[in-house]
């Protein structure tokens, strides 16, 4: 991974993107729609658009092929498979919005690891 994956990124999938203020996937979609390139909402079970942006169900489903960062805005539980879907669809940058890891116990350490 180069580091320009992550403090120059040529596009940016905010994972858990959502329409509700207050959520992190909103915070995180309302900076990242300052950025001066793609940026894709992506959540499987959302509808329409966020910030006028269409959400799509997967990183895998992003058909450009520039989106090197993704914001990964998720449960603990699910980090591990969205960042194997983000290793699929060539995305080689993410950065971790997530509670629950060793803070959270041994299962969380386990996680972490």
């Amino acid at each position: 991974m180069a580091v320009t994956s992550l403090f120059d990124p040529s596009g940016i999938a905010v994972v858990g993107a959502s329409e509700t203020p207050g959520k992190i996937g909103y915070e995180a979609m309302r900076n990242a729609v300052k950025f001066d390139g793609p940026v894709y909402p992506v959540n499987p079970s959302a509808e329409g658009t966020a910030f006028d942006r269409e959400f799509v169900s997967s990183v895998t489903d992003i058909e450009d092929d520039a989106v090197d960062l993704a914001l990964l805005c998720v449960p603990a539980t699910v980090v591990p498979d969205v960042v194997e879907e983000c290793g699929e669809a060539g995305i080689g940058g993410a950065v971790v919005f997530a509670g629950g890891f060793a803070e959270a116990g041994e299962a969380g350490v386990r996680l972490q690891r």
